[in-house]
């Protein structure tokens, strides 16, 4: 996510049962980021700060799909 982004998605897709880990990182001074099932159902989030780290992990049954939303804090209304 750039200084200019409102909001940055990312999806991955399993055909198979996977375990799914993501470190997302912060580059902006508020960020909050989404974990999201297929449906668009949030499973974790966490608002991070400039330079930031966490770490979203999930299982995913069956296969899938989870995304990963990134939105600039400036974004909430």
């Amino acid at each position: 996510m750039t200084e200019t982004d409102m909001v940055d998605i990312f999806k991955y897709s399993f055909d198979k049962k996977a375990m799914l880990a993501v470190l997302a990182t912060s580059h902006m001074d508020s960020v909050n980021v989404y974990l999201l099932n297929e449906n668009g159902e949030v499973i974790n989030s966490k608002t991070l700060g400039k330079d930031e780290k966490y770490t979203f992990v999930t299982s995913v049954a069956k296969g899938g799909t989870c995304y990963v939303a990134y939105v600039s804090a400036d974004r909430v209304n």
